[in-house]
């Protein structure tokens, strides 16, 4: 639902926080929730597969999209309190060789940050971790897609490695960035955004 939402004018949706901003301004919540709940319904329709949605009852579909659409508001909520930004890439695909090893990584969304850097952006829905400290990291998969991102936007410089936690009354964002004020506006000095910066050092280990 996020890749249709943030996928442009292909996809009827959108590319910027200007757009998101906009709709809130002119229509308010209800017009937000009406938003998505056109997406919710169209992906459920084209992107289920078919033999599963005929598997399942109709009134148990009708509740996920009912939940689908309180979870991607509440979610959209959240991203309007953001600094301006674009959305540049969702779902890239890659298949990258490290140590012999073949891997291949799907980056849910690439920002484009009002200061010209960019911002990988990771959802979840469940439980996730951040522990990147060396010498063995409890979780690779942002890092390893910082130099995927780069990679598809050679000029700009990675902003922050984020997961995006959209679950109900737990929207947030964590992780490390160069700037939190260039992500979130009004965090406090408490924030790990902000006492934890991400450093060249950092992409360097």
């Amino acid at each position: 639902v996020l890749h249709a939402i943030w996928g442009g004018p292909a996809k009827n949706g959108w590319r910027s926080s200007v757009e998101l901003e906009t709709l809130l301004r002119d229509q308010g919540s209800s017009g937000l929730e009406q938003f998505v709940s056109g997406h919710v319904h169209s992906v459920m329709q084209q992107d289920l597969p078919t033999g599963l949605r005929d598997r399942l009852p109709v009134r148990y579909l009708e509740i996920e999209e009912m939940r689908l659409v309180k979870l991607i508001t509440e979610w959209l909520q959240y991203e309007a309190t953001r600094a301006p930004f674009t959305v540049a890439k969702t779902e890239e695909t890659t298949s990258i060789t490290i140590a012999g090893l073949g891997l291949d990584l799907r980056l849910d969304r690439l920002d484009t940050l009002d200061d010209g850097s960019s911002l990988i952006i990771d959802y979840k829905t469940g439980s996730s971790t951040d522990a990147w400290e060396l010498p063995r990291p409890e979780d690779v998969q942002l890092p390893l897609y910082s130099t995927f991102a780069v990679n598809q936007v050679p000029s700009a410089e990675p902003g922050g490695l984020v997961i995006a936690t959209v679950r109900t009354g737990e929207a947030e964002f964590r992780g490390r960035v160069r700037q939190a004020v260039a992500l979130l506006l009004n965090l406090s000095r408490a924030n790990s955004l902000v006492k934890d910066p991400l450093t060249d050092q950092q992409l360097d280990e």
